[in-house]
């Protein structure tokens, strides 16, 4: 019996660590955030290595001021898609 109690306790102790240990954790800083960002981008050697950037965006664009009524349905009026190249090693851009 006192084998059972013992066991129970410790169960109920390691659900509660468990449910507790996210909120004791500590804020992690910008710069450590940062660092392991380019870690995962293969690190800042790898990043000052790149010679060019290519940024692409599509979506659709939607009139919100035609409705009838507020939160009403919206009408499509277009649709975009842009790509953007920029030479890191000079200062140009090309659309």
């Amino acid at each position: 019996m006192i084998e059972m109690l013992k066991l129970t306790v410790l169960i109920v102790r390691l659900v509660i660590a468990t449910l507790v240990a996210p909120v004791l954790v500590q804020a992690q800083s910008a710069g450590t955030l940062l660092d392991q960002a380019a870690d995962a981008m293969g690190g800042m050697k790898a990043l000052r290595a790149l010679t060019n950037e290519l940024i692409e965006s599509e979506g659709t664009q939607y009139d919100s001021s035609s409705t009838p009524r507020p939160l009403g349905p919206t009408r499509q009026i277009g649709t975009f898609r842009y790509s953007l190249t920029r030479d890191l090693t000079q200062p140009r851009v090309r659309q």
